[in-house]
Protein backbone atom coordinates (compact mmCIF):
# COMPACT_ATOMS: atom_id res chain seq x y z
CA UNK A 1 0.00 0.00 0.00
CA UNK A 2 1.41 3.69 -0.94
CA UNK A 3 1.11 6.39 0.99
CA UNK A 4 -1.67 7.88 -0.92
CA UNK A 5 -4.14 7.51 1.86
CA UNK A 6 -3.54 10.35 3.45
CA UNK A 7 -4.99 12.31 0.32
CA UNK A 8 -8.02 10.08 1.48
CA UNK A 9 -8.73 10.57 4.83
CA UNK A 10 -9.81 14.61 5.03
CA UNK A 11 -12.61 13.95 2.33
CA UNK A 12 -13.77 10.34 3.67
CA UNK A 13 -14.28 12.21 7.51
CA UNK A 14 -16.52 14.57 5.96
CA UNK A 15 -18.51 12.31 3.87
CA UNK A 16 -18.54 9.98 7.30
CA UNK A 17 -19.28 13.22 9.43
CA UNK A 18 -22.19 14.83 6.90
CA UNK A 19 -23.34 10.79 6.80
CA UNK A 20 -24.17 10.91 10.65
CA UNK A 21 -25.40 14.68 10.63
CA UNK A 22 -27.85 13.41 7.72
CA UNK A 23 -28.78 10.27 9.39
CA UNK A 24 -28.84 11.74 12.56
CA UNK A 25 -31.33 14.35 11.54
CA UNK A 26 -33.14 11.90 9.71
CA UNK A 27 -33.48 14.17 6.93
CA UNK A 28 -33.71 11.07 4.69
CA UNK A 29 -36.34 9.52 6.37
CA UNK A 30 -38.61 8.07 4.07
CA UNK A 31 -42.64 6.37 5.18
CA UNK A 32 -40.74 5.65 8.63
CA UNK A 33 -37.70 4.28 7.14
CA UNK A 34 -34.33 5.67 7.93
CA UNK A 35 -31.44 4.71 5.51
CA UNK A 36 -28.45 4.09 7.96
CA UNK A 37 -26.24 6.08 6.37
CA UNK A 38 -22.99 5.50 8.78
CA UNK A 39 -23.14 1.72 8.06
CA UNK A 40 -23.32 2.06 4.02
CA UNK A 41 -20.35 4.72 4.40
CA UNK A 42 -18.53 1.86 6.61
CA UNK A 43 -19.19 -1.16 4.23
CA UNK A 44 -18.12 1.16 1.61
CA UNK A 45 -15.01 2.83 3.02
CA UNK A 46 -13.41 -0.36 3.57
CA UNK A 47 -13.22 -1.44 -0.31
CA UNK A 48 -10.74 2.18 0.00
CA UNK A 49 -6.66 1.29 0.19
CA UNK A 50 -6.79 2.22 4.03
CA UNK A 51 -4.88 0.46 6.89
CA UNK A 52 -6.75 -0.76 9.25
CA UNK A 53 -6.58 1.93 12.23
CA UNK A 54 -7.91 4.54 9.71
CA UNK A 55 -10.54 3.03 8.93
CA UNK A 56 -11.62 2.09 12.38
CA UNK A 57 -11.02 5.83 12.94
CA UNK A 58 -13.69 6.77 10.66
CA UNK A 59 -15.82 4.21 11.91
CA UNK A 60 -15.77 5.63 15.18
CA UNK A 61 -15.74 8.92 14.08
CA UNK A 62 -19.46 7.82 12.09
CA UNK A 63 -20.84 6.13 15.30
CA UNK A 64 -19.80 9.16 17.71
CA UNK A 65 -21.09 11.78 15.46
CA UNK A 66 -24.67 8.85 15.27
CA UNK A 67 -24.93 10.35 18.99
CA UNK A 68 -25.07 13.75 19.55
CA UNK A 69 -24.56 13.43 23.44
CA UNK A 70 -21.70 11.48 22.44
CA UNK A 71 -23.01 8.45 24.67
CA UNK A 72 -21.20 5.01 24.01
CA UNK A 73 -23.93 2.95 23.68
CA UNK A 74 -25.36 -0.18 21.87
CA UNK A 75 -25.38 1.32 18.87
CA UNK A 76 -22.14 2.60 19.03
CA UNK A 77 -20.60 -0.72 19.80
CA UNK A 78 -22.70 -2.58 17.33
CA UNK A 79 -21.30 -0.35 14.34
CA UNK A 80 -18.03 -0.14 15.77
CA UNK A 81 -17.78 -4.13 15.66
CA UNK A 82 -18.70 -4.32 11.97
CA UNK A 83 -15.25 -2.47 11.04
CA UNK A 84 -13.07 -5.61 11.68
CA UNK A 85 -16.15 -7.43 9.82
CA UNK A 86 -16.29 -5.33 6.98
CA UNK A 87 -12.35 -5.15 6.70
CA UNK A 88 -11.42 -8.80 7.17
CA UNK A 89 -13.79 -10.08 4.65
CA UNK A 90 -13.10 -7.29 1.99
CA UNK A 91 -9.58 -8.86 2.20
CA UNK A 92 -10.94 -12.58 1.80
CA UNK A 93 -14.00 -12.37 -0.01
CA UNK A 94 -14.25 -13.70 -3.45
CA UNK A 95 -16.85 -10.88 -4.56
CA UNK A 96 -15.94 -7.43 -6.56
CA UNK A 97 -15.95 -4.07 -4.52
CA UNK A 98 -19.14 -3.33 -6.25
CA UNK A 99 -21.14 -7.18 -5.14
CA UNK A 100 -19.06 -6.79 -1.66
CA UNK A 101 -20.36 -3.48 -0.78
CA UNK A 102 -23.97 -4.78 -1.93
CA UNK A 103 -23.54 -8.22 0.68
CA UNK A 104 -21.82 -6.31 3.27
CA UNK A 105 -24.38 -3.84 3.65
CA UNK A 106 -27.34 -6.32 3.67
CA UNK A 107 -25.89 -8.43 6.27
CA UNK A 108 -24.01 -5.24 8.36
CA UNK A 109 -27.79 -3.83 8.61
CA UNK A 110 -29.22 -7.72 9.83
CA UNK A 111 -26.37 -7.74 12.30
CA UNK A 112 -26.76 -4.43 13.56
CA UNK A 113 -30.43 -4.55 14.31
CA UNK A 114 -29.01 -8.30 15.67
CA UNK A 115 -27.12 -6.76 18.08
CA UNK A 116 -29.08 -3.51 18.99
CA UNK A 117 -32.71 -5.13 18.86
CA UNK A 118 -33.03 -8.46 17.95
CA UNK A 119 -36.34 -8.91 17.78
CA UNK A 120 -37.77 -5.58 15.70
CA UNK A 121 -36.03 -8.19 13.20
CA UNK A 122 -38.71 -10.54 12.86
CA UNK A 123 -41.38 -7.62 14.30
CA UNK A 124 -40.25 -5.25 11.99
CA UNK A 125 -39.40 -7.06 9.29
CA UNK A 126 -41.07 -5.07 6.67
CA UNK A 127 -39.20 -1.82 7.90
CA UNK A 128 -36.28 -3.74 7.76
CA UNK A 129 -36.25 -5.22 4.27
CA UNK A 130 -37.12 -1.49 3.28
CA UNK A 131 -34.10 -0.23 5.28
CA UNK A 132 -31.88 -2.80 3.19
CA UNK A 133 -32.75 -2.03 -0.09
CA UNK A 134 -32.71 2.01 0.76
CA UNK A 135 -29.08 0.79 2.40
CA UNK A 136 -28.16 -0.79 -0.95
CA UNK A 137 -29.11 1.99 -2.94
CA UNK A 138 -26.85 4.68 -0.99
CA UNK A 139 -23.78 2.03 -0.81
CA UNK A 140 -24.01 1.50 -4.58
CA UNK A 141 -24.41 5.38 -5.11
CA UNK A 142 -21.22 6.12 -2.38
CA UNK A 143 -18.85 2.65 -4.12
CA UNK A 144 -19.42 4.61 -7.46
CA UNK A 145 -18.43 8.25 -6.40
CA UNK A 146 -15.36 6.31 -4.40
CA UNK A 147 -15.00 4.50 -7.56
CA UNK A 148 -14.58 7.20 -9.63
CA UNK A 149 -12.51 9.52 -7.04
CA UNK A 150 -10.29 6.92 -6.48
CA UNK A 151 -10.02 4.58 -8.98
CA UNK A 152 -8.34 7.14 -11.72
CA UNK A 153 -5.38 8.13 -9.40
CA UNK A 154 -4.26 3.95 -9.04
Amino acid sequence: MNQNFIKKIPILMLIVGIFALVQELRILEIDGVNPNLVLSSVAAIAFVELPFIIYLGLTALGALLLEMRFVLNIEFFAILSLAPIFWLLRRVSPWKAGLGNLIFVSLGTVIFYAAVDYTFILSGINILIREIVYNLIIVGALYSFFYYLYEAEE
